[in-house]
């Protein structure tokens, strides 16, 4: 869908609070089309599990997800396996994680470029 279909997605996402899973695997999003996303989760209650593997998404893209994470009380899975991401991304969602998350439960990162250095 790449990012032009990920901003019109996160045109409904902002007004859809059924929708449970959202799974985007191989869809092209980038950082673009990831921000858009995590702009929409900002207020949603409905999703629970996203998954944005194999999209390309870098630092930019996870540095925006992770701004929303802490204000989300609904996403308890998000799956950024094989993406574009480094320590910087990473660090920014761990400090985001530690900050104010509770709700959490399970996040990939498998098959990205963060050293372990990053999650110390």
């Amino acid at each position: 869908i790449g990012p032009v279909g990920a901003c019109k997605l996160a045109n409904t996402l902002k007004i859809n609070n059924t929708l449970a899973i959202l799974i985007l695997f191989i869809n092209h999003l980038s950082d673009l089309g990831t921000e858009s996303i995590a702009e929409a989760l900002e207020n949603n209650t409905g999703l629970t599990e996203l998954s944005l593997n194999d999209n390309s998404v870098g630092d930019e893209g996870l540095i925006a997800l992770s701004d929303i994470i802490h204000k989300n009380t609904t996403l308890t899975e998000v799956d950024l396996s094989d993406n574009k991401i480094s320590d910087l991304g990473a660090s920014s969602l761990l400090t985001s994680l530690l900050s104010t998350n509770n709700n959490l439960i399970d996040i990939v990162l498998e098959g990205n470029d963060i050293s372990d250095d990053a999650l110390v």
